[in-house]
């Protein structure tokens, strides 16, 4: 076993000098220094790129059940929250507001027709007296918003509790400090998030990507040159019928396709240069008594 473990840190040991530290000359606050850091292993074939960053804002859970302030905080906890600090800029405002009972309800209802909660679980806490804190955000609690609550008569140590309940505005929110072990039926944890966003260029095997869509954009080029050659003849062939059955045909002294009565007209025709042939012309009797007297 001992020398299982001699091997194990060995290798460790190896493993964590193959690791450059290098030095970026980052600048520290006053106080601490700067020890180096290791870079970034860069992924393959991809280039990130930070774009917007949104500004940090809160989500909320609603929990239900019996329970005190610890079991609430344990069940913000394994929701990787807190309980609920209203701590933020105007976020009293937020918790009255449509939208979060909306969703705190689950449905479209009515403000002035439900039961609005009035013994809310927060994460404010008095560990010490007079010593306010939002647990949760581990800031204290404002000085005005403490002197607002109202304090139950009780030696245990005291939590905020938060109420909800219409006011001649709208819904109001009440602050009360409460004994923290007492059991109570709902809590509002809370988590505190932003949203980055991170563009991603791939650029793995860029080469051989452009060489098949050159290969594709070939082979469509030439099908549609095949095609195009192989469909202009019988487009011809076509246009050439048309135009031989519109127009009359042409004008041939010698008609090879003749019927047997052309052949008959003809062959009258060429009797007829025959006789043409063997007529005689003869001269005026007068030329042939002058003739006849010469001789």
């Amino acid at each position: 076993m001992k020398e299982l473990l001699v091997i194990l840190l060995l290798g460790s040991t190896a493993w964590v000098q193959g690791v450059e530290v290098q030095d970026e000359k980052r600048d520290c606050p006053f106080g601490f220094f700067y020890a180096g850091e290791i870079p970034e292993i860069e992924t393959r074939g991809e280039i990130w790129q930070m774009g917007e960053t949104s500004p940090v804002y809160s989500c909320y859970s609603m929990q239900e059940g019996d329970m005190d302030w610890v079991t609430a905080n344990q069940k913000c906890f394994e929701q990787k929250g807190q309980l609920l600090s209203v701590n933020n800029n105007q976020e009293d405002a937020i918790l009255a507001g449509e939208m979060f009972w909306k969703n705190f309800f689950e449905q479209e209802a009515d403000l002035a027709a439900v039961d609005l909660p009035t013994e809310v679980l927060t994460s404010g806490i008095s560990l010490k007296e007079g010593n306010w804190t939002w647990f949760g955000a581990g800031e204290p609690i404002d000085d005005v918003l403490a002197s607002e609550m109202n304090v139950t008569d009780s030696y245990d140590t005291q939590c905020v509790i938060v109420g909800w309940n219409q006011g001649t505005n709208g819904t109001e929110l009440s602050f009360t400090a409460m004994p923290c072990m007492q059991v109570y039926t709902r809590a509002v944890c809370e988590v505190r998030v932003y949203t980055q966003t991170w563009y991603v260029w791939a650029t793995t095997n860029w080469l051989q990507i452009l060489f098949l869509f050159t290969l594709v954009l070939l082979i469509v080029s030439s099908c549609v040159t095949v095609q195009i050659y192989s469909s202009r003849p019988a487009h011809r062939g076509q246009r050439r019928s048309n135009e031989m059955s519109v127009t009359p045909p042409p004008y041939s002294p010698h008609d090879v396709t003749m019927t047997t009565t052309t052949k008959t007209a003809n062959k009258y025709a060429e009797k007829g240069k025959e006789l043409l042939a063997k007529v005689v012309f003869y001269r005026q009797p007068e030329d042939k008594q002058k003739l006849t007297t010469n001789a």
